[in-house]
């Protein structure tokens, strides 16, 4: 039985957590994309984009993933994302 002290704060990579996340939004036509670090489009619209990929339109944006992945179920309460949790960080609408 694994201590519960070596689960407290499990890292993953943002890729990883991009290919969980995926993975539940396929079934809604949907996936998740990420705009280049320092981008333009990272500073106005956040990190992380959310594209309904039989409009080809993009649905949703955010600084980080780590919401969405809660609302999926795909991540665990002791699991985070690496370089998520900032001061500062927040979803951001499209209007």
């Amino acid at each position: 039985m694994h201590d519960m002290l070596t689960l407290k704060n499990l890292k993953i990579s943002e890729t990883a957590a991009m290919k969980r996340l995926d993975r539940a939004l396929v079934k809604k036509h949907q996936q998740v994309r990420r705009f280049r670090a320092g981008s333009a489009e990272a500073k106005q619209y956040g990190r992380f984009y959310i594209v309904d990929t039989e409009a080809e339109q993009i649905i949703a944006t955010a600084d980080e993933i780590t919401p969405w992945m809660k609302t999926e179920n795909v991540i665990k309460d002791y699991e985070f994302v690496e370089g998520e949790g900032k001061p500062g960080y927040e979803n951001r609408s499209l209007t």
